[in-house]
């Protein structure tokens, strides 16, 4: 090649050399370019998620107390008493069981959302159970489960046949209640409204005293499931001096737990001079301790009475610890 054409050539080569090395380094540059903006895209994507991880973290606070509310709100349904393990449709006389007499308590367990009623007049109205009635009333309300029972107290005229009673009908009652209303040698209930005239001849050390003594003949007689307003001996609101009821019910407690009784919660107390449930909260939570079963009760001598003072019930049934009140089909709870 002449150098006259080898000179022109050389400069277009070294011309376009640069020029692709320009482009070359465009084109790296803007790569880079791309690659720290998508990098600095990512990592603002992640900055951004990891903010939003973190404010979800802190929102975990109102999600627990929502949590701890529905926790507690639960543990109240479970407190809230279901069953009503006391009630006495014939009142005080011999008032023989029809639908008539018995659909306006189950009515009223409807109302109030009581899944669970025993019929439990005292055994000297025995004559007016009617297992046929029962089971014709279950039949025509199987929403509310009819429990077949009585309350065997130690009345000194009629308990004796009570007892024979409750022994040759022990398979057709699903519930009994063990009860004291007598002190030994009294042919007066002890519980008599306004009456404390039994209680200022023996002194009330000695009432509570010999109170307990019947409680023990009952546990011992057996044929029970449960114990029924276990301290109405305070139902006038007279109380010993240096009184612990937890302390002075603990043995009763004992030989409940050691027979497998139950015990109620009962809202009767409240209508009452003493104005407080059977048992003294206490008594409750050395009941609970002790893994003895407890049912809730009304004593209701009257339908409107029925699940009476529930609400007031359920707040003390949560201070004693008491989680869940037991249900009783054919003499078992669960």
């Amino acid at each position: 090649m002449s150098s006259a054409v080898a000179l022109p050539f050389a400069i277009m080569q070294k011309a376009w050399a640069g020029v692709l090395t320009s482009i070359a380094c465009q084109f790296r540059f803007s790569t880079r370019t791309v690659d720290l903006c998508k990098t600095s895209f990512i990592r603002l994507r992640i900055s951004r998620n990891r903010r939003k991880i973190v404010e979800q973290l802190t929102q975990k606070k109102p999600f627990v107390q929502q949590r701890s509310k529905f926790t507690a709100e639960a543990l109240k349904c479970l407190m809230n008493p279901i069953c009503d393990y006391h009630t006495h449709p014939q009142g005080h006389d011999v008032r023989p069981y029809t639908i008539g007499l018995l659909r306006p308590w189950v009515e009223g367990c409807r109302a109030k959302g009581i899944r669970s009623i025993a019929f439990t007049d005292h055994d000297r109205y025995l004559a007016g159970v009617d297992f046929g009635v029962l089971d014709s009333l279950r039949e025509q309300y199987p929403d509310v489960e009819i429990l077949a029972g009585i309350e065997l107290d130690n009345d000194p005229a009629s308990s004796a046949a009570g007892l024979r009673w409750v022994e040759a009908n022990w398979d057709r009652l699903d519930f009994v209640l063990g009860s004291v209303h007598y002190f030994a040698g009294e042919t007066e209930m002890l519980d008599r409204t306004g009456k404390v005239d039994q209680f200022e001849a023996r002194g009330l050390s000695n009432a509570f005293e010999q109170y307990v003594q019947e409680l023990e003949k009952i546990i011992s007689r057996g044929h029970i499931d449960c114990l029924a307003h276990l301290d109405l001996v305070k139902i006038h609101g007279l109380l010993p001096q240096d009184y612990d009821p937890a302390k002075f019910f603990l043995p009763i407690l004992q030989l409940a737990k050691k027979a497998g009784l139950a015990i109620e919660a009962s809202t009767a107390g409240w209508r009452k001079p003493v104005a407080e449930q059977y048992p003294e909260v206490s008594i409750l939570k050395a009941a609970v301790e002790l893994k003895i079963p407890i049912t809730t009760a009304s004593d209701a001598h009257s339908y409107v009475q029925v699940a009476e003072n529930y609400d007031q019930l359920a707040e003390v049934l949560g201070a004693a610890g008491v989680i869940k009140p037991v249900t009783f089909s054919m003499h078992k709870w669960k």
